[in-house]
């Protein structure tokens, strides 16, 4: 082989090196934000259900001013934990779903979120999240969870489901 043959091959196999180097690490960055939309499409789910499983039972709901807290009550429940069927009772102790420092709370665990990384603006209209909201018939209750999480990269990824909810016992 010649001088000039050898240099073009070298030049040849660094620009596959290269290409394939940049190839893999757009690769390790999709996947990277692939995993963390699943993690966060997971943490939302998981929060819809929660929130679901706390206002399904409720007996009385006002929603905070601004729409990022409830306070609710559930009916009373009897020895084996079922509730009762009047159509009044309440228990006694106010409940509370809210938003305090971009995570939403129960107040049954207040130790714990429900959901991390609540954002102050929604991420597809771009204007003020409101959590919770009431639906066209007044029973109705819309709630929308939002979450947001940064990559490696610094890219950000958001996830946000609208549910309503319509309590069985309003």
């Amino acid at each position: 082989l010649t001088l000039i043959e050898t240099l073009v091959s070298l030049g040849i196999l660094s620009l596959v090196i290269f290409g394939m180097t940049a190839l893999m690490m757009n690769c390790s960055k999709s996947a990277d934000r692939t995993t963390i939309r699943n993690e966060v499409d997971a943490d939302v789910a998981l929060a819809v259900e929660k929130v679901h499983d706390c206002l399904i039972e409720a007996r009385y709901v006002a929603i905070d001013s601004g729409g990022m807290g409830l306070t609710y009550k559930k009916p009373p429940t009897d020895d084996d934990g079922t509730y009762t069927l009047s159509v009044t009772a309440v228990e006694g102790a106010s409940r509370r779903l809210y938003v305090s420092n971009g995570s939403l709370y129960c107040s049954d665990n207040p130790g714990k979120p429900v959901l991390e990384n609540v954002p102050a603006n929604d991420p597809e209209t771009g204007s003020a999240l409101r959590v919770f909201t009431t639906g066209v018939n007044g029973r109705e209750l819309v709630v929308r969870l939002a979450s947001s999480q940064t990559t490696g990269s610094r890219e950000t990824v958001y996830s946000a489901v609208t549910t309503r909810i319509t309590p069985r016992n309003m």
